[in-house]
């Protein structure tokens, strides 16, 4: 169920515009002060407070129209995948909704086609790199991120253009952005096994190599 509030803000991005009421639903969640946080190329980002005793803010990603709108499709159903999995170290989806539902004025044509996706949790002050970390803060989240490399591959799921988000206080790591993500089939064709390879090179370049033996343990 989905339901609208009075307009709060329209971001004019160079990839598009985002329009979001101050207060809106998604699925079962309750959203509210939405403050915006960066985007890039499959969307924008946000976060919010969520009704209800959830001590943290949620991520709330608004796709572009075009390719980009299915590739957040993509990643929603691949977070799903990774859940049923417990896979952990990835972000929670909580709900998706479309975009022309929520956008004030209605969207229509092919801004129909984005897609909102609230996912748990916002990390406040996160890093996308190691750089500033202390050392067992960074071993903390280079061992993370080896591990959830082995389980997103045990999943049956690869992707390209690693992305992270650390959290510095505890070292705690999670892959983010898997709009690119590909499906591995069984047994997996060349080019699966080509990106299989390519997600496990893309996750070593990006730990330094004071910390490539805690990605290796």
């Amino acid at each position: 169920m989905y339901k609208r509030q009075a307009l709060a803000a329209t971001w004019n991005l160079a990839n598009g515009r985002v329009s979001l009421p101050d207060t809106f639903s998604c699925g079962a969640e309750q959203l509210s002060a939405l403050e915006f946080v960066g985007a890039g190329g499959s969307g924008a980002v946000f976060a919010a407070e969520a009704a209800g005793s959830r001590a943290t803010r949620v991520a709330v990603k608004v796709s572009w129209a075009g390719p980009a709108a299915l590739g957040v499709q993509n990643e929603a159903d691949v977070y799903v995948r990774l859940q049923d999995a417990s896979i952990r170290s990835v972000p929670k989806l909580l709900a998706k909704c479309d975009y022309s539902v929520l956008a004030s004025p209605p969207a229509s044509g092919i801004m129909d086609e984005r897609v909102v996706l609230i996912l748990d949790p916002f990390v406040e002050s996160a890093a996308s790199n190691f750089e500033g970390l202390n050392p067992s803060r960074a071993d903390r989240a280079a061992s993370q991120l080896g591990v959830a490399v082995v389980a997103v591959l045990s999943a049956g799921i690869a992707s390209t253009d690693v992305q992270v988000l650390i959290d510095p206080p505890t070292g705690e790591l999670r892959l983010i952005d898997m709009s690119e993500a590909t499906v591995l089939t069984s047994p997996p064709s060349f080019v699966q096994l080509a990106i299989a390879r390519g997600f496990l090179a893309e996750a070593v370049a990006i730990v330094p190599s004071q910390q490539r033996l805690a990605f290796l343990r």
